[in-house]
């Protein structure tokens, strides 16, 4: 109880705090492009290259080829010309000097080249465009995806063709050259602020935890502390879960029911059915630096729900301050639990997280198969970018060090497993204790740790033997 009213007040020192800094973030940094104010560090110098100077007069309108599909899509959703490459939800760009192209044949008169690293054309495309490529021509290398998921999903792992061709870098990793986060919030402007309401968000809501995800991709070790986290949730409070993981839980009273595929979110049956829902789980396929993607900026913040976050970004430097719950802020999977359940019996409490919308807003939020343009003016960067011809030159020595896993990644696995160990202990400790004052037939708890490994559903049955799909950004989630 004592965590709870520590938890509690930290939302009241939050509202404090954000009334009288007037709602501006910390270490901001002023884009130029708009009116946006984020948090994101500057971008790092590689390697300076002087020979890649502007070779456009400077008022002349540069070309950005999109040489690239992004996964099947081309061209990329959202992005179909030049106007809208320079505005950002119906606002210009401070720079439009730009033109937008997909056509391969205006290579030699680009000043910026983007290439979608899944998307990556062969060694032999690769090494023809280097011998075609025009001094002073600007190569981006763009992803979503966390640095382990590229190392899978890349089709160009370790091709010593990639090496000092690229000068500019483009994700959702605050120290890349354009930002490209999944999302962003903003503060209200004076004409948005709104009177205090008594608005009981918990209202409606008659069930507590919902989990969408869409698979836990290759065997990948890692991937699955968050499966294995969500069985050892389960057996303190209710979850329901949907989409590819699904199988992983028992769950008759759910089958039938899907609500996963980014199109579905925007169905009203796939909305009134998660906005039935308190909390949503918001577990990244990945704990990566920055790595917070549609499953915090979207869904819950969209719908009214309260993500309880689990990645390995600094959430207190880019989420919403005060509308989210860490896991890593428990130190069991049990203490977190009673949280939760002690916010379903309070709805005062309940509430508090939700008085950030008294102060902020979602600035954009990123479904990568619907919109590549709703997220954040990354356009507005490219265009500014290519238009400042003062802007010191750089080239990657090798690309793939700056995408490093082994840097990037593996954020709080060690602590995560043994939180998980723990409750699985615990568990079994449980379950040899009933067993003791009534005798019957044994579950072997410790399938927890290993039934993933094995194939098996939560009843203990094999999976069926499925032909295995291409692995891409958006079948990972």
């Amino acid at each position: 109880m004592n965590r709870m009213k520590k938890l509690c007040g930290g939302l009241l020192i939050f509202t404090a705090a954000a009334t009288l800094a007037g709602f501006i973030y910390h270490d901001p940094m002023y884009l130029h492009n708009l009116k946006i104010t984020v948090q994101r560090h500057p971008a790092q110098i590689s390697e300076t290259r002087p020979d890649l100077q502007a070779t456009s007069a400077p008022n002349e309108p540069q070309m950005v080829l999109i040489y690239t599909k992004f996964m099947r899509h081309l061209p990329w959703p959202g992005l179909e010309n030049s106007q809208d490459f320079t505005q950002f939800k119906g606002q210009k760009c401070r720079e439009t000097n730009c033109k937008l192209s997909y056509d391969k044949r205006d290579f030699t008169n680009s000043k910026v080249v983007i290439f979608h690293a899944y998307n990556m054309p062969s060694q032999k495309e690769m090494l023809g465009l280097q011998q075609r490529r025009p001094k002073g021509q600007v190569w981006v290398y763009f992803t979503l995806e966390n640095p382990i998921v590229t190392s899978y999903i890349a089709p160009h792992k370790n091709r010593r063709d990639l090496d000092n061709v690229f000068n500019w870098t483009m994700n959702y990793m605050r120290d890349s050259d354009i930002y490209h986060p999944y999302g962003f919030y903003l503060p209200l402007n004076r004409s948005e602020f709104t009177p205090p309401s008594r608005l009981n968000h918990a209202k409606g809501k008659t069930k507590l935890v919902v989990w969408t995800c869409s698979g836990h991709g290759r065997v990948v070790t890692e991937r699955k502390l968050r499966v294995l986290y969500v069985r050892q949730l389960r057996k303190h409070i209710s979850i329901d879960v949907y989409g590819k993981s699904a199988i992983y839980f028992h769950q008759p009273s759910l089958e039938g029911k899907t609500c996963i595929k980014d199109k579905a979110y925007g169905t009203p049956d796939c909305r009134s059915l998660l906005q039935n829902y308190k909390f949503f789980l918001a577990f990244e396929n990945m704990n990566c630096d920055d790595y917070i993607t549609e499953k915090y900026w979207c869904t819950p913040l969209e719908l009214g729900l309260v993500p309880v976050v689990m990645g390995g970004a600094d959430y207190k430097a880019l989420a919403i301050p005060g509308s989210y719950i860490n896991v890593m802020d428990f130190p069991s999977i049990k203490k977190l639990a009673e949280y939760l359940l002690f916010l379903d019996q309070n709805d005062d409490e309940y509430n508090r997280y939700f008085e950030w919308k008294k102060y902020y807003k979602v600035g954009g939020c990123l479904r990568p198969k619907l919109n590549m343009t709703n997220n954040y003016p990354w356009m507005c960067e490219v265009c500014s970018a290519a238009n400042n011809h003062s802007l010191a030159k750089k080239t990657y020595r090798k690309i793939q060090d700056f995408y490093n896993p082994d840097k990037r990644c593996a954020i709080h696995y060690s602590r995560l497993n043994e939180i998980i160990s723990e409750a699985a202990e615990m568990s079994l400790k449980e379950t040899l204790d009933r067993q003791k004052s009534r005798p019957s037939n044994t579950t072997d708890t410790n399938m927890d740790t290993n039934m993933l490994a094995h194939g098996q559903t939560e009843s203990g049955e094999k999976k069926g033997n499925k032909k295995k799909k291409t692995l891409g950004e958006d079948s990972t989630k």
